[in-house]
Parts: C-alpha cells; sequence; structure tokens
C-alpha cells in the first residue's frame, strides 16, 4: 500500500505545490491540520510578501519612529455615487 500522508489531494495538487514554492509551507504533510501557532507563522510569512510587494512597488513608506504607513498614491471609489 502507497503512504499517500504526504501528498496533497488531487484537487489541491496545484496550489499546494504553488505555496510551498512560495515559502508559505514546507512541503511536509499537507493533509494535517494546523495549530494556531503554524497558522501565525503562515500569516507572517504572508505579510511579509506583502511588505515585499508593496516595497517593490514603491507605492508605500513606512515611518519606523511614527509606526505609520503614508501612502504616495491613493485612489477613492465612492461606491454609493450612481455616477
Amino acid at each position: 500500500m502507497i503512504n499517500r500522508s504526504n501528498q496533497p489531494s488531487e484537487w489541491a495538487a496545484g496550489v499546494w505545490k504553488k505555496q510551498v514554492m512560495q515559502g508559505y509551507f514546507d512541503g511536509n504533510k499537507p493533509k494535517m491540520p494546523l495549530t494556531r501557532e503554524q497558522v501565525a507563522e503562515v500569516l507572517d510569512r504572508f505579510a511579509e510578501k506583502i511588505r515585499e510587494y508593496e516595497s517593490s512597488l514603491g507605492m508605500f513608506s513606512k515611518s519606523i519612529e511614527s509606526k505609520s504607513i503614508e501612502s504616495k498614491s491613493l485612489v477613492l471609489i465612492d461606491l454609493d455615487s450612481d455616477a
């Protein structure tokens, strides 16, 4: 019998491989549940990817002293407008 515990389900294989390649998961035990500690680690990795992306666009600058984020370009959309 083949041990499939370290293999993702067929429907999830593509997205699992992509997320492992992105560094969100280590590639082990895709069918096992996550602890809250592990979820926190995944969310932290995701947030870091967002910060890297924003930095690469040059759209945001973070001020360490004031702990604020300033946008260099801001687009507002009025969702209540009929226009």
